[in-house]
């Protein structure tokens, strides 16, 4: 008998909260058409034996026996008569056969194969495959075989914390308080927050998962947003929920940004959502999503100094529950080049378990930034960890002044991936409308569904798909988009691309915390297919660092005049860069530069990955992986099909160290005698370069008997830390836990100085 292999593809996925069982049938036969079959089953602690049963067909036939052929590592189970592999035991879930299937008389028409057990972990995405064969005893001929893989998903619960202080009504530069209709930081958001739970929807296999979200910008952190998200706790991530978070009339739309940030308060109100008693044992992921654009200027703050630095707030909170429990992970959302601020976001999700983004804004007040409308989306990946979902395409590009303005955009999807979602970002009343969505030449535009939103318009698409049968996602895609108003002008736009796969999984690293300049890094990226490496792909990475320390320039230039919002704010360092903005010559120093760096493969660490020195500059920096296509001439592969990939990462640079003599304090004592004594001191980095303003909340002073009173930051790297206590004591003096001076307070120089309140002061 000729060998034959039909391959039927079962997937197994662990995501609600109510069981039924299932019973349908493998199609081994030399005349079955190739099917593909999903299942669907509960999360629970266990798979229950029944639910998973899968009757095996042809049963009872004389001359054929079964056999297993697991993937991967497994335990084995041997008939003791034919010696043929009857059962096994995957990563905790038990696949048996039926009794006398081994036999050469075959199993009974109604024998099932049993498939039950607990996973080994549930923390991330698993896939349990492996393939039944049928075998003709007569001649040892495959009769036929059916591959079965169970993807079993773990649910995520996620809490979404946003910042809405009065600074997000400013242009996103940050050159303007008060933005044009539309133009703001809180637009931007809004439409952040929709792009993400567009995908969310979008995104095959998410049944069952939870959301929540809360604002702070007040003392209590806990400030609801419209129905449905006004009960500050969990509710189900549903279709109608997650359109709630449209930015044009949902939960967010009719929101006003005022108050100040209250970073630690909102997310401890994140926290408690994720552990409140009915959810906390649920055993789903907990992941927290935090957004802000400034410094903590209201209690309680999170620590910045000291053993638990970045996991505690100053009354003691723990960010993610006891240490003993640390269920929840903490990504970050950074708007900002400056100050302590974006250390700050970095260091609570690498101290938390998560990942943080930064959002950089090269000037241009108003216009489109596809860095901030991603940044939400673009946080998936980490939160599920390498599989379901994954950016595989992300490029700024442009229509041209045509009549219509149109454009084409094509990329590749390799196999397994579930769903596509393609994302279209234009700014301004230039509506986009897809004309054409094409995959291996054939029209799906019929079947996909489509949402506009203020800043974007995007399609989505599930498989297998009822409409489609036999079609898979995995292929070339031609994406064609018009705009129903010319612009007169070449229009800029962003395309992006994101995909629901589980098989092919991706794993990315840049840099750990606490890095400074002079370092190095070695970006690495990982990719398996269903368990086996991916060793062929072509990898690049780009590195984007800042032109110029831009806390330093901030120090040395001079700003006539400088204000900042009473309600929320910001240090003077801050409100400074606000009027520098406005200069070319600023700008113009600090834009980014970027370097393409190419990845090998490394055998040993199996993974991607090459050191990169030249950590010359101090502030933010991005790392984007871009991954195209395989090694082979044609750019494919038979196994998985091509592998294309965006991933991006943010990672802060520190100042190197600090130049100790050249930060030495001065000792400002009161002629008049008494109280209002402080330590004036500018500190500089032993690259020369100022540490600048914005990092106050990061000095501390340890001393017996000599305590601070107040800080003040002057916005050009001074500040004064007002002191009390015995002039003979001995003090260390940090910032950002670098020393600047340690011994006697009376060896240092001293200076007679004005009355004061204490009070930190800011130039009008």
């Amino acid at each position: 008998m000729k060998k034959l292999l039909f391959v039927m593809l079962a997937a197994l996925v662990l995501t609600g909260s109510h069981s039924f069982a299932q019973s349908l049938s493998f199609p081994i036969s030399p005349t079955h058409p190739f099917t593909t079959l999903e299942y669907f089953f509960t999360h629970e602690d266990s798979i229950r034996a029944g639910t998973a049963d899968i009757g095996i067909v042809p049963g009872g036939y004389t001359g054929i026996r079964w056999t297993l052929s697991p993937d991967g590592t497994y335990t084995g189970f041997n008939d003791p008569v034919t010696g043929e592999l009857s059962k096994c035991i995957i990563k905790g879930i038990t696949v048996e056969l039926p009794p006398n299937a081994t036999t050469t008389s075959g199993a009974a028409e109604t024998a099932k194969l049993r498939i039950y057990g607990i996973p080994e972990t549930v923390v991330d995405d698993i896939i349990v495959s492996f393939t039944v064969f049928a075998i003709n005893v007569a001649n040892g001929d495959i009769f036929g075989s059916a591959k079965v893989e169970m993807i079993i998903h773990s649910p995520l619960d996620l809490a979404v914390v946003l910042d809405r202080s009065g600074s997000m009504g400013s242009n996103l530069d940050g050159t303007a308080y008060v933005a044009p209709p539309g133009q703001s930081r809180w637009d931007y958001l809004k439409s952040a927050v929709a792009m993400m739970a567009d995908h969310l929807n979008g995104l095959s296999k998410k049944k069952y998962e939870l959301i929540s979200l809360n604002m702070f910008a007040d003392y209590s952190g806990s400030i609801p947003a419209a129905a449905p998200y006004n009960t500050l706790s969990l509710i189900d991530m549903n279709a109608s929920n997650l359109s709630s978070l449209s930015s044009q009339n949902g939960a967010l739309s009719a929101i006003v940004p005022a108050g100040s940030t209250p970073l630690g308060n909102g997310i401890l109100q994140g926290r408690d959502i994720l552990l409140a008693p009915a959810v906390k044992l649920n055993r789903h992921k907990k992941a927290m999503l935090v957004f802000s654009d400034g410094e903590q200027n209201m209690p309680y703050e999170v620590l910045q100094t000291g053993t638990d630095a970045w996991k505690k707030t100053t009354n003691g909170q723990w960010l993610r529950g006891a240490p003993t429990d640390p269920q929840i992970k903490i990504y970050t959302i950074n708007l900002g080049v400056s100050g302590s601020a974006p250390n700050t976001m970095q260091s609570i999700a690498r101290a938390n378990g998560g990942t943080p983004v930064n959002i950089t804004v090269e000037p241009g007040s108003g216009k489109l930034d596809s860095v901030f409308l991603t940044s939400f989306t673009r946080q998936l990946p980490n939160i599920f960890k390498g599989s379901s979902p994954q950016v595989i395409v992300l490029r700024n590009a442009t229509f041209p002044n045509g009549q219509p303005p149109a454009r084409v955009d094509s990329f590749i999807v390799n196999k397994g991936a579930s769903s596509v979602i393609g994302t279209m970002m234009v700014a301004g009343a230039f509506k986009p409308r897809f004309i054409s969505i094409k995959k291996d030449g054939r029209e799906l535009l019929p079947f996909v569904k489509q949402r506009f939103d203020s800043s974007y318009l995007n399609f989505s698409i599930s498989f297998p798909n009822n409409f489609l049968q036999g079609v898979t996602g995995d292929g070339r895609w031609e994406i064609r988009t018009q705009l129903d108003i010319n612009p007169g002008v070449v229009q800029p736009c962003t395309f992006m691309v994101v995909v629901d796969d589980h098989a092919l999984k991706s794993g990315f690293t840049v840099a750990g915390a606490g890095l400074k300049v002079g370092q190095s890094i070695k970006p690495s990226a990982t990719f398996t297919y269903k368990g086996n490496a991916i060793t062929n792909a072509n990898v690049n990475f780009v590195l984007f660092k800042p032109g110029t320390d831009v806390n330093d320039l901030i120090a040395r230039r001079s700003a006539p005049y400088y204000d900042t919002l009473p309600s929320d704010p910001v240090s003077p360092g801050i409100s400074k860069l606000k009027y520098l903005m406005r200069d070319t010559s600023f700008v113009n120093a600090i834009r980014s530069q970027s370097t393409v760096y190419p990845l090998p493969y490394d055998t040993v660490t199996k993974s991607y990955t090459a050191t990169i020195s030249g950590l010359n500059v101090s502030g933010v920096h991005q790392g984007v992986f871009l991954v195209n296509g395989t090694a082979n001439t044609d750019n494919t592969d038979n196994t998985y099909g091509t592998l294309q990939r965006y991933h991006s990462e943010s990672f802060y640079v520190r100042f190197p160290g600090i130049a100790v003599a050249a930060s030495r304090p001065v000792y400002q004592y009161n002629p008049a005698g008494g109280f209002n004594r402080a330590l004036i001191f500018r500190p500089v980095a032993t690259n020369g370069k100022y540490i600048g303003p914005g990092w106050g909340k990061s000095i501390t002073l340890e001393s017996t008997g000599i305590g601070a009173t107040y800080v003040q930051d002057t916005g050009d790297g001074y500040y004064k830390l007002g002191i009390s206590g015995a002039f003979s004591g001995n003090i260390i003096l940090s910032i950002a836990g670098e020393q600047i001076y340690a011994g006697p307070l009376s060896a240092l120089q001293t200076v007679p100085g004005p009355k004061t309140d204490g009070k930190s002061r800011t130039k009008k």
